[in-house]
C-alpha cells in the first residue's frame, strides 16, 4: 500500500489493521505528528446507518490529513513497478479528490503502470462533499475524465458514471431512483466508446448508489454484481465476484475487508497475485 500516515497512535492503529489484512506496509510514509494536528492528521470517515427509508449518511473528517498532502514525486513509481514487479495498481475517485495535489499523483502513478504494463483498476466513488468546496462536479469530471485515459478496469454505478464522467442514463430523473438495466448497458457501451482503453469486465450493474439501494441487486466490494460487461458481452455475474478478487488477494482467512485496505483512498499494489491473473 502506497499512503501516508500521521505517526501518532491511530495511525499505527492503521497501520496493525493494514498488517492483519496481509498488506505490505514499507510504502507507507510516516509524517511526524505535532501532537494537536494543526499541520497533519489521520482522516476519519463517519457513516450513520440507514433506517427503513432513511438512507446512510456518510460524514468525511479528511482535512489535513497526511494522504491529502502527497504529491508527485513521492513514490518511485519505476521502482514499485519495474523492479518489484506490481502487476496491478488500484486508486479511485475518493484519494483523487481529496486535495489539489492526490490527482496529480494518480496520474503520475497510472502513466507509470501504463509504462510498465501494469493493469490500472479505478473506482470512481462519487463522493458530492469531497468534491464541494474544490471545484464541485465540473472539476469531478475534469480529473476523472484525464484519469479515465489511462484506466483498464473502471468500477462505478451509474451515479458514478454520470457525476464523474458525464455520461447520461436514458429515461432515468435526477434522483436516478429508477433504472431500466438496458438503459445503463446502452450508457456504458457509450463509455467504452470514449474510452476504449477499458477492457473487459470493467463496468458492472447499476442499482447500488448509497441512497437507493436495491436488494435485487447485491453487492460486493462497492460494485454492484447482477450483471458485468466481458468481452463487448453483457453476462450474469455470480455474487460476490469482486469481493471474492480482493479477498483472495488480500485476506486468505476469509475476513471482511472494510477500512482496512482502502483506508483514505489509498493506492494498493499488490505484488504477487496469481488470483488477479
Amino acid at each position: 500500500m502506497c499512503t501516508a500516515f500521521a505517526d501518532n497512535d491511530i495511525g499505527r492503529l492503521l497501520e496493525d489493521f493494514i498488517l492483519q489484512g496481509g498488506v505490505g506496509t514499507e510504502f507507507i510514509k510516516w509524517v511526524p505528528y505535532d501532537g494537536v494536528g494543526r499541520t497533519v492528521r489521520n482522516g476519519l470517515n463517519f457513516t450513520e446507518r440507514g433506517f427503513g427509508v432513511r438512507g446512510a449518511v456518510g460524514i468525511p473528517d479528511r482535512g489535513h490529513s497526511a494522504a491529502s498532502q502527497l504529491r508527485p514525486g513521492d513514490f518511485d513509481w519505476d521502482h514499485v513497478f519495474g523492479q518489484l514487479g506490481a502487476r496491478w495498481l488500484h486508486t479511485g475517485g475518493i484519494f483523487a479528490a481529496l486535495s489539489d495535489t492526490t490527482p496529480k499523483l494518480v496520474i503520475e502513478a497510472v502513466q507509470a503502470a501504463r509504462k510498465h504494463g501494469v493493469i490500472v483498476s479505478y473506482d470512481l466513488n462519487y463522493r458530492p462533499s469531497l468534491w464541494k468546496s474544490i471545484g464541485g462536479q465540473e472539476r469531478a469530471r475534469e480529473v476523472n475524465r484525464e484519469i479515465a485515459r489511462q484506466v483498464d478496469v473502471m468500477i462505478g454505478n451509474e451515479e458514478d458514471f454520470t457525476a464523474c464522467l458525464g455520461f447520461k442514463v436514458e429515461g432515468a430523473d435526477e434522483h436516478l431512483s429508477r433504472l431500466e438495466v438496458t438503459a445503463f448497458q446502452k450508457m456504458i457501451r457509450q463509455a467504452v466508446g470514449v474510452y476504449p482503453n477499458f477492457k473487459p469486465c470493467e463496468a458492472a450493474a447499476p442499482g447500488c448508489s448509497d441512497s437507493h439501494p436495491e436488494p435485487e441487486r447485491p453487492c460486493a466490494a462497492g460494485v454492484c454484481a447482477q450483471t458485468i460487461w466481458t468481452d463487448a458481452e453483457w453476462a450474469p455475474a455470480p455474487l460476490g465476484t469482486a469481493f471474492t478478487l480482493c479477498q483472495a488477494a488480500s485476506d486468505p482467512r476469509g475476513e471482511r475487508l472494510e477500512g482496512r485496505l482502502f483506508t483514505e483512498g489509498s493506492v494498493l499494489c499488490p505484488m504477487d497475485i496469481p488470483e488477479f491473473q
